[in-house]
């Protein structure tokens, strides 16, 4: 879809100031609906396919759990840590965007904290996910294909962190300007700096078979150790 939106499957250049390099026309919103809506489908149908089945529930209840407590003390994010039973999104927890997202997000949490329960909230999640951007795309205003950057121009001598809720949680953005207003540092927290002490504890005193599930269901950035 973000190749239908921007021209690049990740989605790069299509975020920038003061708006968006691209123009969303009526019918590339109703053909991004309608892909939403086939995927909605789709989702549910594997989901509860899985979800349902009693040899993958049998891999997936008890393992690789990490409690609540555990939970708070090392400070997991995102779906993750709402499976080991944290009420944290950046989009509910923030008052400035709070009045955004009341309507349409649901905060997932599960409180087993095992592999059952990630894949549980991720599921729920998904699904949640996609209603809100049939929702968006049906009710909200669109780029008109200029961003007008040459406005951008940032205060000298500041520092601003700022907080999202990225697909695997928490991401912050630091950046600090010098005495002419030019970026002198800049810093990115991604959340599986936080969640890879999770997969540690995870897999302690399990079986070396499990590695891979508890693995996948934390689903974490190889280079996001030390961002």
């Amino acid at each position: 879809m973000f190749v239908s939106i921007c021209g690049n499957r990740f989605g790069r250049s299509s975020v920038r100031p003061f708006g968006a390099p691209f123009k969303i026309t009526d019918e590339l919103i109703m053909e991004l609906i309608e892909k939403f809506e086939v995927l909605r489908e789709e989702v549910i149908d594997v989901g509860n396919l899985m979800l349902d089945n009693p040899e993958v529930l049998g891999r997936f209840e008890q393992t690789g759990i990490v409690d609540k407590k555990t939970a708070k003390t090392i400070g997991i994010v995102g779906p993750a840590g709402r499976a080991s039973g944290i009420p944290y999104d950046i989009r509910k927890s923030f008052s400035k965007a709070k009045h955004i997202y009341e309507r349409s997000i649901e905060m997932m949490t599960d409180d087993e904290g095992s592999v059952n329960s990630r894949a549980k909230v991720y599921f729920k999640e998904t699904i949640n996910s996609i209603d809100f951007c049939i929702g968006a795309l049906q009710h909200s205003d669109f780029p008109t294909g200029t961003s007008n950057e040459e406005k951008l121009k940032l205060k000298p001598n500041c520092f601003i962190v700022t907080l999202e809720e990225a697909w695997r949680g928490e991401l912050s953005h630091c950046i600090i300007t010098d005495e002419n207003g030019k970026i002198k540092r800049y810093k990115i927290k991604d959340p599986s700096f936080h969640n890879w002490t999770a997969l540690e504890l995870a897999v302690r005193n399990e079986g070396i078979y499990d590695f891979p599930l508890c693995n996948k269901s934390f689903n974490l950035s190889y280079c996001g150790f030390d961002l």
